[in-house]
């Protein structure tokens, strides 16, 4: 007698259980593998598409422009000649203290529903895992949830641990009296302040991407930046977007003389200007303002599934107990 995952009895027959695993088994031959090929774009893009993982499609097809991301790391499973996975590698430089550290990445990864249950998605991790390590690189990294089964149990039976768990705070905003906050809208003439500034900041918390750094600010981050300057200096910035009555904070980075205590009351301040009633960040369980948002007002959301997992490759310490890692400024889009 076969059992659903929910334990429900069903019949003997049992592809009501598992309709999609069973016509994978059905399939005359089993998975192939290689690598991403010219001309592969237009059948991939169909699965992209549906795997909902680009809020922006077209992207995809610009792929190479970012220098981590090589043709040969582009995994694909096929199955009886029809697409059926796909897993994209891609390669960062971490941040740690003041050293970089070379950090593989896991992204895009992908099996269509008729071919699950055949370990595709294990093939082409464990692919991923020794591609990243033939390229020398420290660890892997890849962001998942820790509701989507199977794939999170069996990215930790590949040897993954979760390093960072997001958290969702929120609270509500109120007018304030007093001078207005020091904040002002990014300008174009504020780049290399800014992008020394996130740098002297990623130094200071661990976990950015050089590529991040690099790349800051791109054009929709610069849009909902803020920044402010103490004494000449840029000194703090955050980035708010929203619609409606809620506004999300992200991208923040501060240096000396502001404290985290300090950035996150003038933030306040700042958005208690603006139409918007809730304010909402995603911070790491490690982060800097974690042990400030509580005493700021902030209220603990639902638990969140998202995490940061990693596998080392050279050095089992490749972080240090204290450090966190900002997931949002690590991932490939």
């Amino acid at each position: 007698m076969l059992y659903c995952r929910a334990r429900k009895r069903v019949s003997q027959k049992g592809p009501q259980c598992y309709p999609e695993r069973n016509r994978a088994r059905s399939m005359n031959n089993p998975p192939t593998y290689r690598s991403w090929q010219p001309g592969d774009d237009d059948m991939l893009m169909p699965l992209i598409e549906k795997s909902g993982f680009l809020p922006d499609i077209e992207w995809y097809r610009d792929k190479f422009e970012d220098a981590g991301v090589m043709p040969e790391g582009i995994l694909l499973a096929l199955c009886d000649g029809a697409l059926a996975g796909h897993l994209m590698c891609y390669d960062r430089r971490l941040m740690i203290g003041d050293r970089q550290r070379r950090i593989g990445g896991l992204g895009l990864v992908y099996v269509e529903n008729t071919c699950r249950g055949l370990g595709i998605g294990k093939t082409l991790t464990r692919q991923a895992i020794a591609y990243h390590r033939e390229r020398g690189n420290h660890a892997v990294m890849l962001f998942t949830l820790t509701t989507l089964l199977p794939a999170y149990p069996m990215y930790q039976k590949e040897g993954f641990d979760t390093v960072v768990v997001r958290e969702t705070y929120r609270r509500q905003l109120t007018p304030v009296g007093g001078p207005d906050p020091p904040f002002r809208a990014y300008a174009p003439g504020d780049r290399d302040r800014a992008r020394r500034m996130v740098h002297d900041y990623a130094i200071l918390q661990t976990g950015y991407t050089m590529e991040y750094i690099e790349a800051f600010p791109s054009a929709d981050i610069a849009a909902g930046l803020r920044v402010v300057e103490i004494d000449g200096r840029l000194s703090g910035l955050y980035r708010r977007s929203g619609t409606g009555a809620e506004v999300r904070i992200s991208n923040l980075a501060f240096v000396e003389p502001i404290t985290a205590a300090g950035m996150l009351e003038m933030i306040i301040a700042d958005l208690a200007q603006t139409e918007f009633s809730t304010v909402e960040i995603w911070v790491n369980n490690g982060h800097v303002l974690r042990p400030v948002l509580i005493k700021s007002g902030f209220v603990e959301g639902e638990p969140d599934p998202g995490v940061l997992m990693m596998k080392p490759l050279q050095d089992n310490k490749i972080f240090p107990t204290d450090a966190h890692i900002e997931m949002e400024c690590c991932k490939l889009w």
